[in-house]
C-alpha cells in the first residue's frame, strides 16, 4: 500500500490545487464576468466533446485497465500495446468525426433560445473531442506504467491553470470571447500533446505491433473486453454530462450555465476519490491476475474508509457554507442551492462504495457493469424528462440521485454477493459519530456578517473538530498515521 497511498497522497494535492483553482475559475470568475449563456455554452461544448471522445474510444479504456498487465513486458516494448491502442483509437476518431458531422445541425437546432451562440462556437467541438480522446488513451497507458499523479496533474490542475490565464485576459479586455474560447480549447490540447511529449522522453512509446503475440483465444477476450468496455465507458460518460444537454434542450443554455455553475460546488465532495480510484484501480487489476481476493479486499476497506472519511467532512463543510456559496454566486444563481446539495450527497454515496464498480469492471463480472450502466442511464434519462419540465434544475440533481446511488449500492451489492467482499467495518460508526457532532456544531455556530469571515472560520472549526475526533477514534490508520508524522515534526522543528 506504500506505493498506492503515495501516489493517492499526491494525486490528491494536484487535485485540491486544482480544485481551488477551480473554485476561483467556475465559482468567482465566471459567474462575475460571463452570462450564464456563456457559461452554459461552455459546458455544454464540454460536455459532447467529452462523449464524443469516450465513444471514439472504442474501449481501449477497459483494454487497458484489464488486460494491459498480460501485454506487460518492457524488453518487447510491451507487445506492441501502444500502437494497438493508437490504432484503435484513431479509427474511433474518424467515426466520432462522421457521427459530428451527421449531428451538427441537430445539435444547433435543439438550443432554439441559444441557437445563434451555440452556431458561433460549434467549431470548437471536433478539436475539442479529438484532444480529449487522445488524452484519455495517454492518460490510461501512463497509468498502467504505475504513474497516476501525471494524469491527475495534467488534468485537475494544469488544464485550470491555462483556463484561469485565459478568462484573466479576456477580464482585462486584452482579447475578445471569442479568442478566450480558443484559450478554452488550448486548455485541452496542450496536456495532450505534454503527455505525448513525456512519454516519447521517457521512451515509453512503441509503435511496432507484435499479431502473432495475440492467439485466436486472445483476439476473442480483446474484442469481448472492448465492445463491453463501448458501453461501460461511453454509459459512464453520459450519466455525467447529459443532465446538461438535456437541461440545455428542454430548457436553455442559462439554465445549464446555473446548473453546470452548482453541479461544480457539488462534486467537490468527491475529488479525493479521483486520485484514490486512479490510483487502485491497477492494483485492483494486478490482484484480479493473480487471484488474491484478500488483497483486493484489504484494498476495498482502506480506500472506502478513507473516502467516506474525506467526503463527509467535504459533504458538512458544504452544508455549513451552503448559504455562504451562494452570497458570492449571486441572485442569477440562486436555483442552484438544492442543487448544491443534492449532487454533494450523490457523491458520497459514492465514495461511501469504496470503488465496488472498479473491482466490479476488473473481475470476470465485468459484463455486469454495461447491465448497472444501461440501468443507471434509463433511470437517467426518463428521471431527467419527467422532472425537469416539473422542477427544472432541481429535477436534474434528484434524477442524478436517484440513478447514481442505484448504480454504486448495486454494485456493492454484487461485490459481496459473488465475492464476499464488503468496504463495510466498524470504523464507520466512528466517522458518522464524528459527523453529527460537527453538524451540531455548525447548528450553534453564529453567522458571521461577512462571508468571507464566515467561510474559514466555520470551516476551520468544522474541520479541526472532524479530524481530531477521527484521530481519537482511530477511525483511519492512514489518517493517524499522517497526523503522527505531522506532530512529529513539530515536535522536531520547535527543539531544533
Amino acid at each position: 500500500m506504500g506505493i498506492v497511498q503515495k501516489q493517492s497522497i499526491t494525486g490528491s494535492v494536484y487535485t485540491y490545487l486544482g480544485a481551488g483553482l477551480g473554485f476561483v475559475v467556475s465559482g468567482l470568475l465566471f459567474p462575475k464576468f460571463l452570462t450564464t449563456a456563456e457559461i452554459g455554452l461552455i459546458n455544454v461544448l464540454v460536455a459532447y466533446a467529452v462523449l464524443f471522445a469516450q465513444f471514439s474510444n472504442l474501449g481501449v479504456h477497459n483494454i487497458t485497465t484489464r488486460l494491459f498487465p498480460m501485454f506487460r513486458d518492457n524488453q518487447s516494448g510491451h507487445h506492441g500495446f501502444f500502437g494497438l491502442a493508437m490504432i484503435i483509437n484513431l479509427m474511433g476518431i474518424g467515426l466520432g468525426l462522421l457521427l459530428f458531422w451527421a449531428m451538427r445541425s441537430y445539435l444547433i437546432d435543439t438550443a432554439e433560445a441559444d441557437k445563434e451562440l451555440l452556431q458561433e462556437y460549434i467549431h470548437i467541438l471536433p478539436l475539442l473531442f479529438i484532444a480529449v480522446a487522445f488524452f484519455l488513451v495517454f492518460d490510461d497507458y501512463n497509468k498502467v506504467l504505475y504513474n497516476s499523479t501525471r494524469g491527475i496533474f495534467l488534468k485537475e490542475f494544469f488544464i485550470r491553470v491555462v483556463i484561469l490565464l485565459s478568462i484573466v485576459g479576456y477580464i482585462f479586455e486584452l482579447f475578445s470571447f471569442k479568442l478566450f474560447m480558443y484559450g478554452y480549447l488550448a486548455a485541452y490540447v496542450l496536456p495532450a500533446l505534454l503527455f505525448f511529449y513525456y512519454l516519447k522522453r521517457e521512451k515509453s512509446i512503441f509503435w511496432k505491433l507484435e499479431p502473432r503475440f495475440i492467439s485466436p483465444e486472445f483476439r476473442k477476450e480483446l474484442i469481448s473486453v472492448g465492445f463491453y468496455g463501448i458501453f461501460s465507458s461511453l454509459s459512464a460518460t453520459v450519466v455525467v454530462n447529459i443532465d446538461r444537454i438535456m437541461i440545455k434542450d428542454m430548457m436553455d443554455l442559462d439554465a445549464a450555465g446555473v446548473y453546470s455553475t452548482a453541479f461544480f460546488f457539488g462534486i467537490l465532495v468527491a475529488l479525493p476519490s479521483r486520485a484514490v480510484l486512479k490510483t487502485i484501480s491497477i492494483y485492483i487489476a494486478e490482484s484480479w491476475k493473480e487471484n488474491n481476493l484478500s488483497k483486493i479486499h484489504f484494498i476495498y476497506q482502506k480506500a472506502s474508509v478513507n473516502q467516506s472519511l474525506i467526503g463527509l467532512l467535504l459533504m458538512i463543510g458544504l452544508w455549513a457554507n451552503i448559504d455562504n456559496i451562494l452570497l458570492i454566486l449571486g441572485d442569477d444563481f440562486a436555483a442552484g442551492y438544492w442543487v448544491i446539495l443534492l449532487i454533494g450527497f450523490t457523491y458520497f454515496i459514492e465514495m461511501v462504495s469504496g470503488g465496488a464498480n472498479v473491482i466490479l469492471n476488473n473481475s470476470k463480472s465485468y459484463r455486469l457493469v454495461s447491465v448497472l450502466l444501461i440501468i443507471m442511464i434509463l433511470l437517467l434519462v426518463v428521471g431527467n424528462w419527467w422532472l425537469i419540465p416539473r422542477m427544472g434544475i432541481v429535477g436534474a440533481a434528484v434524477s442524478s440521485l436517484i440513478a447514481r446511488s442505484t448504480y454504486n449500492l448495486s454494485a456493492v451489492g454484487i461485490v459481496w454477493f459473488k465475492y464476499r467482499l464488503t468496504p463495510f467495518n466498524f470504523r464507520y460508526t466512528f466517522i458518522l459519530i464524528s459527523g453529527l457532532i460537527c453538524l451540531a456544531i455548525d447548528w450553534f455556530l453564529p453567522a458571521f456578517s461577512s462571508h468571507w469571515i464566515d467561510i474559514p472560520v466555520r470551516s476551520i472549526l468544522i474541520g479541526v473538530a472532524f479530524v481530531g475526533l477521527n484521530y481519537l477514534f482511530r477511525s483511519s490508520e492512514e489518517l493517524n498515521t499522517l497526523f503522527n508524522q505531522f506532530l512529529h515534526r513539530v515536535r522536531r522543528g520547535l527543539k531544533n
